[in-house]
């Protein structure tokens, strides 16, 4: 797998000097660049380019347009990725940009297994909380069953989780 020495230097320049905001700069404003960042979650180099493409993923995620053409390997990154920070970064763009239609069903389980799994961080289950609200809008006869897994596993949750969980019974979705 071949990643461009742009992508690469861009992520060591950010790992010297730590400013976060110049490299989601430089990557929102190079498009070509956004196929090395998925590589780069795939694994093509080892820790911690991965986070870092992801982080990345997750900030540039906020402009719908940028990762729209690629919504499909993001999604296929959220249902394979056992990394918790991809899955939480990757889980926040996908909040952000939807679900495709025929992926509904394996992103709707992908959620429902992040949230159960114990060992998840908060952050990825609050995040597919929120993916959930649309389908539990949509679906109104899954929402039940999504609420009681989450309340299943609410004991001794954060103040964020708790919030999420709220928000998902309300039918609230933060943007």
């Amino acid at each position: 797998m071949e990643i461009s020495k742009q992508a690469i230097d861009a992520i060591e320049r950010y790992l010297e000097n730590k400013k976060l905001r110049t490299m989601v700069t430089y990557f929102g404003a190079r498009r070509d660049l956004r196929v090395d960042l998925l590589k780069l979650m795939n694994g093509a180099r080892p820790y911690p380019f991965p986070e870092h493409a992801s982080w990345v993923v997750s900030h540039t995620g906020k402009k719908r347009d940028y990762w729209q053409p690629y919504l499909i390997d993001l999604v296929e990154i959220f249902l394979l990725t056992e990394n918790h920070t991809i899955l939480r970064n990757v889980a926040k763009a996908i909040k952000k940009l939807g679900v495709p239609e025929d992926l509904e069903t394996a992103v709707i389980d992908r959620c429902l297994e992040i949230i159960s799994k114990s060992e998840n961080k908060v952050a990825a289950q609050v995040y597919a909380m929120h993916i959930l609200i649309p389908f539990s809008k949509r679906y109104p006869e899954l929402k039940d069953e999504i609420v009681q897994v989450i309340e299943m596993h609410s004991k001794g949750k954060t103040a964020a989780y708790l919030i999420a969980m709220r928000d998902l019974q309300l039918g609230k979705r933060k943007r």
